[in-house]
């Protein structure tokens, strides 16, 4: 056998950080993987991350001007290439997916989608009849898709059959000492952390409300750091929140490679979420690295991650008091507390990128 006949070369299509966010940490991660462990792949990488966070219409400049750069990296690196897996959520996807298959298609080369986030079902639905029938026409012929959650692989297991393949999120193991850390509730202060994109749909403010009402009823003091990109539209009032809220800090970013570590040196992690396109979210596969308490919310996939009292405590969304009284419950009640702690490390285990990455390319059939 040739040298070029042993390795896979696989162009990748995804968002590396900056900025930083779910899909790019996941697709920066895999690109590392493959980069480091195999001898038998050679990865070619065509970057779709924005210049910023935020919502955008599908049709706006920047997603066409997305779309022609990646349209060009295609047809300069196809001819070298024996596979394209694209990594994205739904408005990428929707923009990248026609244009990829054709190009694969003509090329004669096997097309992948690893689809993010939790809603690409309730996406594809909500599209005008037009444009999800061609998008219809797209996945029936695409060699195969890859989803996080169990839901989505059953939805469109109806539409592809066979090649739609569950991979959950993952995250890079860090080692850390959780073991030897305190494992008892602090005796004056209970810290909490919340790490993520700082807007209303993450629940942000809902958290700020519960700060303040349990620094109302207990000696034990409450406080709260928040790391992650502040969005422009809810910038103003989270300052304002966060600045009236008697324990409520704001961080900064956190490197993705610092998140395990730096919140270990919390006692909760608190993820009250009802972003639409929420599906695993990777801070809470970093919480359970870090052997914190979760305290998040019954939403979309989340049960899939955190079941209620094993590895955390799910809350309802958009419920301020109910989230006050849950984390309350850590707070009074010692057992609870070093039970969800030890199971959260455990937890964790599962969704190491190096038992997980592997499966990911079994399922676009990569041996690396």
């Amino acid at each position: 056998m040739s040298e070029k006949q042993k390795f896979t070369q696989l162009l990748v299509i995804g968002p590396l950080p900056p900025p930083v966010a779910g899909t790019s940490v996941s697709f920066k991660l895999f690109c590392e993987f493959l980069e480091k462990k195999s001898d038998k792949v050679c990865i070619t990488t065509l970057n779709t991350a924005p210049k910023k966070l935020g919502n955008r219409p599908l049709f706006s400049f920047d997603n066409l001007f997305t779309t022609s750069r990646v349209l060009w990296g295609c047809l300069l690196q196809i001819r070298k290439s024996d596979k394209v897996l694209l990594f994205g959520s739904n408005q990428l996807l929707i923009s990248l997916m026609p244009i990829c298959l054709l190009i694969t298609k003509l090329a004669r080369k096997q097309f992948y989608v690893r689809s993010f986030g939790g809603s690409f079902d309730s996406y594809y639905l909500n599209l005008s009849p037009i444009v999800r029938r061609y998008v219809t026409w797209v996945l029936k012929h695409i060699d195969g898709l890859i989803v996080q959650t169990n839901s989505k692989k059953d939805f469109f297991s109806d539409l592809m059959g066979t090649r739609v393949h569950l991979v959950p999120g993952y995250r890079e193991p860090v080692d850390i000492v959780a073991g030897d850390k305190q494992i008892d509730l602090p005796q004056h202060t209970l810290k909490l952390v919340y790490v993520g994109h700082i807007r209303k749909q993450k629940g942000v403010f809902d958290l700020l409300e519960s700060i303040k009402l349990l620094n109302l009823s207990s000696p034990l003091k409450v406080t709260c750091d928040f790391f992650g990109p502040i969005y422009k539209e809810d910038s103003n009032l989270f300052s304002q929140k966060v600045d009236s809220t008697d324990g409520a800090e704001y961080g900064g970013l956190l490197e993705p490679d610092q998140v395990i570590s730096s919140i270990a040196n919390y006692d909760v992690f608190v993820f009250p979420t009802y972003y639409t396109g929420e599906g695993h979210p990777g801070v809470l596969i970093e919480a359970m690295m870090a052997g914190l308490p979760i305290v998040t919310t019954d939403f979309k996939s989340i049960p899939d991650l955190i079941k209620h009292g094993r590895n955390g405590l799910l809350v309802s969304p958009k419920d301020p008091r109910g989230l006050a009284d849950t984390i309350d419950t850590l707070r009074s009640d010692n057992k609870i507390f070093t039970s969800l702690k030890k199971q959260s490390i455990n937890s964790g285990k599962k969704y190491s990128s190096t038992e997980l990455i592997p499966l990911l390319l079994k399922a676009i059939e990569v041996e690396y």
